[in-house]
């Protein structure tokens, strides 16, 4: 059963393209969280390594704790190599972009509010020049509405990932530039558009069908509760196992204890003086005036 940490389930049409055992590389433009929705998460657990690029303090320091062995990239990528304002969503991190239109559109629509920062971009072909050493297996790119800058800043004639993964937003403004470049329209999930490299055709299979219950996958939430349940579980039956050995050292010496206590109610009829210095010694009533 495997565990998808995605949104819409991406790493689980992701994960049928590649051999369970495989382990490859992956770039992830708008990383977010290294956990929550996260596309990438699954693969980092079972091996594979890549590189995040993620504009946001906060986001970027969850991803360097969660992912020591990626490459972890504080920066926007974009079309040029320049310093480009990053709007902020206050409320949704999510939601920050680089694109002015698109804050004023959620601003409008939403009353979103988003606060302006500076922050460098670079073009992703000079990103994979300095980091990329073999192949891309897949790169997704999560970019709200600054898709087309992203993918015009690759040089698809030499860094060409073999499945590409689009948020599609405003597909119109990007997608050709994909198809020039000779990638194949594979699927889409209704959030996400997916694309092979036209080098192999063979991957369309794996990805043009919508997900079913034959791809037996449980999210992590649900997974998290149940280990949740099954922590307070094993507790509880701790403390049963606790409760009830001590019920059984008392059944024990049940039978025993009311033979002693007999016996030291007839002793303390024959010697009464007796019973009450020991009484006293034992604190159990004040010695008598």
């Amino acid at each position: 059963m495997m565990i998808t940490y995605a949104q819409n389930r991406e790493d689980v049409l992701l994960r049928r393209a590649f051999a369970w055992d495989y382990k490859g590389f992956y770039v992830d433009v708008g990383a977010n969280d290294p956990i929550e929705y996260s596309v990438t998460k699954h693969f980092s657990i079972h091996g594979w390594r890549g590189i995040n690029i993620e504009p946001h303090p906060e986001l970027h320091r969850k991803l360097c704790e969660d992912r020591p062995h990626d490459i972890n990239l504080n920066i926007g990528a974009s079309d040029q190599h320049a310093t480009l304002e990053y709007l902020e969503c206050v409320s949704n991190l999510g939601l920050s972009t680089f694109s002015p239109t698109m804050a004023d559109k959620l601003r409008q629509r939403d009353g979103l509010e988003f606060a302006g920062r500076s922050v460098p971009v670079r073009p992703l072909a000079e990103i994979f020049e300095e980091h990329v050493k073999g192949t891309i297996d897949f790169l997704k790119i999560d970019v709200e509405a600054h898709e087309r800058e992203v993918i015009s800043g690759n040089d698809w004639t030499r860094w060409r990932p073999r499945i590409v993964v689009v948020e599609a937003t405003k597909p119109e403004r990007w997608e050709p530039l994909l198809l020039e470049a000779g990638y194949l329209s594979a699927a889409f999930d209704g959030i996400n558009l997916y694309y092979v490299r036209r080098e192999e055709p063979e991957l369309l299979g794996p990805l043009k069908a919508p997900l079913s219950c034959l791809d037996a996958w449980t999210p992590h939430t649900v997974q998290r509760s149940l280990d949740d349940h099954k922590t307070r579980a094993d507790f509880f039956q701790r403390q049963f196992i606790q409760v009830d050995s001590e019920l059984a050292r008392y059944r024990e010496i049940g039978p025993n204890a009311l033979v002693i206590a007999h016996k030291l109610h007839g002793l303390s009829t024959r010697y009464p003086r007796l019973a009450r210095a020991c009484k006293r010694l034992a604190g159990l009533n004040a010695p008598s005036a």
